[in-house]
């Protein structure tokens, strides 16, 4: 039986839970537990959080995305971090405060979810930093994965990012840079010992083994070639060019 994480709140001994009155029988799996591995969705994080709704909001569609099933239609309860169930609780407390007492005619649920409200300016200009931090990311991670040059990781980013645009409208707000702009953007955020720091922190994340490295460089490769084929294709004429002796085909699962 897995043991619930130290993230939920209120959990005290293995059991307790399931022979509940009030939780009834639960039906937790073992997505459910992953979202709470190495701390992740915790009541610090969420008060150290700068925008707390999005890590609120994020924490109720992993719900959703990141666990099949958990929330169907069926019978069954699940166990909530109690500072999730009370974040909700407490906005829903101060919108009714506020319209029922008060009679306040201003009042949204933007404001009691602490919502900030910005200029369509300000919103513009955070989706073009996001565009912009997207895309870096993405060359690291290319660079990182398959130990291309920062020319060729920004040649393959170009190639997935246009197919992002053209299958995933809103994914990218409005990108007009041009690929050029983008290497320059590149070299001026990451130059090589910026680059490495990156690297370091995303491997502690990530915590792979070299042959949990090398499964993941395959399904990378897989889930780059299953949409844009001709940057896989790319991608293993440099790895063929750089290593000659070695077999591609295995080795990124081509």
């Amino acid at each position: 039986m897995t043991y619930p994480h130290p993230a939920i709140a209120g959990l005290t001994g293995i059991g307790m839970a399931s022979q509940s009155y009030l939780l009834g029988i639960t039906k937790e799996n073992e997505d459910y537990w992953k979202l709470f591995a190495t701390g992740k969705y915790t009541a610090e994080d969420y008060k150290n959080e700068g925008e707390n709704f999005k890590y609120l909001s994020s924490f109720y569609q992993a719900l959703l995305s990141d666990v099949p099933g958990l929330l169907d239609e069926t019978d069954g309860n699940i166990r909530v971090p109690k500072w999730a169930v009370k974040a909700v609780a407490e906005a829903f407390q101060r919108y009714a405060h506020r319209t029922d007492i008060e009679h306040d005619l201003e009042a949204t649920l933007e404001e009691s979810f602490g919502i900030q409200s910005e200029s369509k300016k300000e919103t513009i200009k955070k989706l073009q930093q996001r565009n912009k931090k997207r895309f870096l990311d993405r060359v690291n991670m290319v660079r990182m994965v398959f130990g291309l040059n920062v020319n060729d990781a920004v040649a393959v980013t170009w190639k997935i990012v246009q197919w992002q645009k053209n299958n995933k409208p809103g994914f990218y707000y409005n990108f007009r840079a041009s690929q050029k702009s983008m290497l320059d953007a590149y070299h001026r955020a990451y130059p090589l010992p910026t680059f490495m720091e990156w690297v370091q922190e995303w491997s502690q994340l990530l915590g792979y083994a070299k042959t949990d490295f090398e499964s993941f460089k395959a399904k990378y490769l897989k889930w780059i070639e299953e949409r844009v084929p001709e940057a896989a294709t790319f991608i293993k004429r440099k790895i063929r060019l750089r290593n000659p002796k070695t077999d591609t085909e295995t080795t990124c699962g081509g």
